[in-house]
């Protein structure tokens, strides 16, 4: 017998919620511990009525509800749409707040985890017992399968191919052997595209294939210890190095070459091309995604194109800083006043903007090159037109207007995101949300009065 905690859920959080995520909640798969990195589910009594402090609210998006953890924090969460309808499933970091789309069903998810484990190992390696039964590791993803049946055909259970990845690369290291070389990762590239060709998670995908095609001996082995020894500053020097290792002048070559004991060419080899052709296709999905517009428009400049880097930085900049990925990405060699990469590119590019894109006061936010109140101000800019909005009656404009000013960039006040959510609450219902209203209220439940 099943109990009905899928119906529980969605009456009293007006959700609409998905096959795979009600066979989960009412065939109560919550209760055991099975996945790859994420596998502490939180009770389903826990998604209605939260215990206190389980929701990192201030620091996760109001619009998304922890669903599945990993023992250190972050969490697989079901992001909320409009409707109450389940748009997607982020993993949430809770070390930065960054969020990352992990499919469109938790059954993506799942799968995705799984192929993460054995391409990567554990985000913690710590947190994991090397005696974990493999029914355990995979369960997850054996429950999540027969979800995927339409889409399966096109892949096969990379998890029971003894061959192919247990024991994974190493984070940040597909792709190169031992040596520093590049190789053909063959196996990771295959269950990627497998997993592609599926339609399984193809953000994360493709973030995994841009990732592997910048790696290069240079930024695997670099450590802000081995830029000190080598009289560098790590930022922004050394890490611009790591993000683009074309950056490397000529006078700095030779010595990583030596210091490193490989050739010039191995050392610094990337594929700026096969990373653009993977953002470019993640654009064409969705433009929210800040890493996606940030290489596109870096491959832009490279061959010297900067109306088109433009055009992508002016979409980029306009995503939150919790989706850029800086560190994975190394992108973050800017000044820091700048608060985002694309917001310092279009700086180093201004000559090449039209009148009307400099005088963009969203864009004039983050020019001001202010560390110490960029955040407040961007906070100002997104409030004003949230009231605005508000006293037109255009509520859903004013949610997402407040969205912005407390997730675009963050605030380092936490008590601020109080009114935040208060106001976001308000302009959900009158927009005709309930549910984003009601997440909105457990949200702001969870933050001190």
């Amino acid at each position: 017998m099943t109990a009905n905690w899928a119906r529980c859920v969605t009456r009293a959080l007006h959700l609409r919620i998905p096959p795979d995520l009600a066979s989960w909640l009412d065939g109560e798969i919550w209760r055991t511990p099975i996945g790859a990195e994420f596998r502490f589910a939180r009770a389903a009594d826990q998604l209605v009525a939260p215990a206190a402090g389980s929701i990192w609210s201030g620091f996760m998006p109001p619009d998304a509800l922890p669903l599945i953890g990993n023992g250190y924090g972050d969490w697989l969460c079901l992001r909320i749409g409009f409707a109450g309808e389940v748009s997607e499933i982020t993993y949430w970091n809770h070390a930065g707040g960054d969020w990352i789309p992990y499919g469109r069903t938790l059954a993506e998810a799942l799968t995705y985890d799984a192929a993460f484990h054995l391409l990567h190992g554990h985000r913690f390696p710590e947190l994991e017992r090397a005696d974990r039964p493999s029914e355990e590791v995979f369960g997850a993803v054996e429950w999540a399968w027969p979800w995927l049946r339409n889409r399966t055909r096109r892949i096969t259970p990379f998890w029971r191919d003894d061959k192919a990845f247990f024991g994974g690369f190493p984070m940040d290291s597909i792709g190169l052997d031992a040596d520093g070389n590049r190789i053909d990762p063959s196996l990771a590239v295959e269950l990627l595209h497998e997993l592609l060709a599926a339609r399984i998670a193809e953000p994360a995908a493709r973030r995994d294939l841009m990732l592997l095609s910048l790696e290069s001996p240079l930024k695997k082995r670099s450590r802000p210890a081995i830029a000190r020894e080598l009289a560098t500053p790590w930022e922004p020097d050394f890490v611009s190095w790591l993000f683009d290792a074309r950056l490397v002048p000529e006078s700095a070559r030779g010595k990583l070459s030596r210091y490193f004991d490989l050739p010039e060419q191995n050392l610094l080899a990337q594929d700026w091309g096969a990373a653009e052709r993977e953002a470019l296709r993640v654009i064409g999905d969705r433009d929210d995604l800040g890493w996606a517009w940030d290489v596109v428009g870096w491959a832009a400049e490279r061959r010297g194109d900067p109306r088109g880097a433009i055009g992508a930085y002016r979409n980029g900049v306009r995503a939150s800083l919790f989706c850029d990925d800086a560190v994975r990405f190394r992108t973050h060699w800017f000044p820091e006043g700048f608060g985002k990469f694309s917001a310092a590119r279009l700086a180093a590019l201004r000559d090449h903007l039209t009148d009307d894109e400099r005088d963009d006061p969203y864009l004039d936010l983050f020019w001001k090159n202010d560390p110490l109140t960029l955040r407040s101000r961007v906070r100002a800019y997104w409030i004003e037109r949230g009231e605005l909005a508000e006293a037109e009656g255009r509520h859903w404009d004013a949610y997402r207007a407040y969205y912005g000013a407390g997730w675009d960039c963050g605030h380092s006040d936490l008590a601020a995101y109080g009114e935040l959510v208060e106001r976001m609450t308000r302009s959900a219902a009158r927009a005709g949300s309930r549910a984003l209203a009601e997440l909105a209220r457990l949200h702001r439940a969870q933050l001190r009065p």
